[in-house]
């Protein structure tokens, strides 16, 4: 519509020279219904523009323009035609998503999450609502606040940087019509969950340089805390986690579930966790010793000492030894500990 339509006329005689004035009329065919639009033919004035706007041709579609001119001694040229066609939509572009990914969706909003892998793949169509497009000339993009970038559709988009990000794109066609430009808010996420393991009731934790063992009753229970949002603003969330207890096999966990062990003696627990992208922590394992048998204390006094009719006579400085020891424990001294009190003192740690 906003084309700049020009005729130039040659008088090939080279004698009698180009008549000032030349006659044209428009026609639009509509291929949908078959039904032709006329406008009646003018004389102008040459050199002319034809401002089809001012002819009531402002629609998107398909119009022939016919024309013709005479010279001064009247010969009159065939009438010819040439057809052009007025686009002035824009193209519409579209993102496609490809694995992994997650959407929550909040009322009118939804949020979306990706991992340094999804790919980000665009589209444009320039054919809605026309019946003759122009045709994609391009489709570009930006992250955030950089410059913009000529898509190449054999190259899908990744978004490299943890974190949220603006990603907009638009289409262009090949008249330079641009689409007003989208937007979507992405979150990238490659860090995986961290869980951790809870011990209710008694329990005794031994650390050594090569492992960590915790010592439980069968009262003990223990829960698996998995979280998402460690130094994260916006963690996708947890989809499950799963734990094993000795040789058995992998079972999803449930939150709030307590495990307890029944069994006395050495158990394995392994677990782990995913969120909603699918990353997934290295399974962590810890030992746990199940021990509810009560250790046995021997009382034991050195010289000088001596025994009168069930009566024991030591002096201030008879050693008295106690010697504490729990026979499902790995080493019998290892998480004991010994109290003792004289007459109703209050009891003391012996050490």
């Amino acid at each position: 519509q906003r084309t700049r339509l020009v005729i130039n006329l040659t008088d090939i005689t080279r004698v009698s020279g180009i008549n000032v004035t030349m006659h044209y009329y428009g026609d639009k065919t509509i291929s949908k219904f078959t039904t032709t639009k006329k406008v009646a033919w003018e004389t102008c004035t040459i050199p002319f523009t034809i401002d089809l706007a001012s002819k009531g041709i402002t629609g998107d579609g398909a119009y022939n323009i016919k024309y013709y001119s005479s010279d001064f001694s009247g010969n009159k040229e065939r009438t010819r035609t040439q057809a052009i066609i007025i686009d002035n939509s824009p193209p519409s572009a579209n993102i496609v998503l490809g694995s992994p990914r997650y959407e929550k969706s909040s009322g009118e909003e939804t949020d979306l999450w990706v991992t340094s892998i999804t790919p980000l793949n665009l589209n444009a169509a320039d054919n809605i609502g026309k019946d003759t497009p122009s045709g994609i000339e391009r489709i570009e993009y930006r992250i955030n606040s950089g410059q913009w970038t000529r898509y190449c559709n054999t190259q899908p988009i990744q978004i490299a940087e943890d974190g949220m990000h603006l990603f907009s794109y638009r289409a262009v066609d090949n008249l330079g019509n641009t689409e007003e430009t989208k937007s979507i808010d992405v979150t990238v996420d490659n860090r995986p969950s961290v869980t951790a393991l809870s011990v209710a009731g008694p329990e005794y934790e031994q650390r050594t340089e090569e492992e960590t063992i915790i010592y439980a009753t069968a009262s003990s229970s223990f829960t698996l805390i998995a979280e998402d949002g460690i130094d994260r603003d916006t963690p996708c969330g947890i989809l499950n986690a799963g734990y094993k207890i000795d040789d058995a096999e992998w079972a999803s966990y449930q939150e709030t579930q307590l495990l307890v062990f029944v069994e006395e003696g050495l158990h394995c627990i392994s677990y782990h966790s995913s969120d909603n992208l699918g990353n997934t922590e290295d399974t962590k394992s810890i030992k746990i010793f199940i021990d509810s048998a009560v250790p046995l204390t021997t009382f034991r006094l050195s010289n000088p000492n001596t025994y009168v009719e069930e009566n024991t006579y030591i002096s201030p400085v008879t050693p008295i030894t106690l010697t504490a020891l729990d026979s499902q424990t790995l080493f019998s001294t290892q998480g004991l500990l010994t109290y003792y009190k004289i007459n109703d003192n209050e009891s003391k740690i012996y050490r």
